[in-house]
């Protein structure tokens, strides 16, 4: 079967009540190890016009849109699967930091094509039993055709990395071979997989020529902060209507989608213990600063630890050069 013409189905009498309505699950959970957790298929609760993202990363997601509406025109009807034989579905990579969008993109895509999506995390697939991984994926793909359902696998970074070249040891070789069963379980699936890392670098060349496009998901810029801003602060709040989205805006330089979240949570829990109960600018700066004040400390621990292990190696390479080669002795004067 076609991508287009058994994945993709028109989101119609759901449209008008799902943005009340909770996510619901059904079907059969896929079937992992005794001590993962039950995967089941679930709505999809993110509409497009409420993920604030970039114009650039917007332009790629239109694209790929295109691409998925039309699969059965680009690859039957122009013949692409004359040049790309394999390709059966739709395989994209979202990456960027966390908080910047990837999985409310993922379910605004499902949504979008009236599908539900089963998220996957890295850490429910892997198994201490020999063999079981490669099982579990294998799990996951079958739900996902029973249910058409959108296969979302986050924080894959391991997943996606080379392959161990000289796995010697069993839990290096159990990964190996479960690689090897995602690139045809892939290959198979004519659905629409999303891939969410955090990092673009020391992908296993097989997995990126499956992937259709990588999307770059970046800090949200000045004008997508204001539109994060102006969403998440409900107009019912007294005195939202009068703070400076744009000030604020530009006060949040460098936090995250996720951050902001946190930050309207912690402030408008701080605002019940306030008199009068009146939101101002400085409310949210102060919890803007926090969360500033808490990435630097994280940060200042990491280059401390970094510079522990530079300076180990920056010893390591001294004794090095303490003890010269034969080659480097010069020879003595007759």
């Amino acid at each position: 079967m076609s991508l287009g013409s058994h994945m993709i189905r028109p989101n119609s009498a759901s449209a008008a009540n799902d943005k009340a309505a909770p996510a619901r699950t059904s079907g059969t959970a896929a079937s992992l190890t005794p001590n993962a957790p039950a995967l089941m298929a679930r709505e999809a609760r993110e509409r497009l016009e409420n993920v604030f993202v970039s114009a650039a990363v917007r332009e790629q997601i239109d694209l790929c849109m295109a691409m998925i509406r039309d699969y059965d025109l680009l690859f039957h009807d122009w013949e692409l699967s004359k040049i790309d034989p394999r390709q059966r579905g739709v395989t994209l990579n979202f990456f960027g930091p966390p908080g910047t969008g990837k999985t409310k993109m993922a379910e605004a895509l499902a949504h979008e094509f009236g599908k539900k999506i089963i998220e996957v995390n890295y850490a429910s697939l892997v198994s201490e039993l020999q063999g079981q991984t490669g099982k579990n994926i294998e799990a996951i793909f079958t739900s996902a055709r029973e249910e058409n359902a959108v296969l979302f696998f986050d924080e894959a970074d391991s997943l996606l990395s080379r392959r161990a070249e000289n796995a010697s040891r069993g839990g290096d070789q159990d990964l190996n071979t479960a690689k090897t069963i995602m690139f045809k379980q892939m290959d198979r699936f004519d659905g629409i997989i999303i891939f969410a890392t955090n990092l673009f670098q020391s992908y296993d060349a097989a997995f990126f020529r499956r992937i259709l496009a990588h999307i770059e998901f970046k800090l949200p810029d000045q004008a997508v902060r204001q539109q994060l801003w102006d969403s998440m602060l409900s107009t019912r709040v007294p005195g939202r209507n009068a703070l400076d989205m744009e000030a604020l805006a530009a006060y949040s330089e460098g936090l995250s989608g996720g951050d902001m979240v946190n930050v309207v949570k912690k402030t408008l829990g701080r605002l019940l213990l306030k008199t009068p109960r009146i939101l101002v600018l400085d409310d949210l700066q102060m919890g803007i600063d926090e969360i500033k004040l808490a990435r630097r400390q994280h940060q200042g621990i990491e280059e401390e630890i970094l510079e522990g292990e530079e300076k180990e190696a920056a010893l390591r390479k001294l004794e090095s050069l303490r003890q010269p080669s034969d080659d480097d002795i010069a020879p003595m004067a007759a």
